[in-house]
């Protein structure tokens, strides 16, 4: 994922959690509160089953939340 993509998917990331605590997403797909930071902060971007937790988590197709994938594939 390029530097663009990561950026928009942070925006996008801590946009949709709003107020929830990071520690709660992170319990909820299985994965650390440091790894959500990283996400909401663009300094990683998520594997796939971590997207697709996410997308389930928030109720969202994946490709709602990460449309960078889409464009790339195009």
């Amino acid at each position: 994922m390029d530097e663009v993509g990561r950026i928009e998917a942070a925006k996008r990331l801590k946009q949709l959690r709003g107020k929830t605590p990071q520690q709660l997403i992170a319990d909820a797909i299985g994965c650390s509160k440091m790894t959500i930071s990283k996400y909401e902060r663009g300094v990683i971007y998520p594997d796939d089953g971590n997207r697709k937790a996410l997308a389930a988590y928030y109720g969202l197709a994946v490709e709602v939340i990460f449309p960078e994938l889409e464009r790339r594939r195009a």
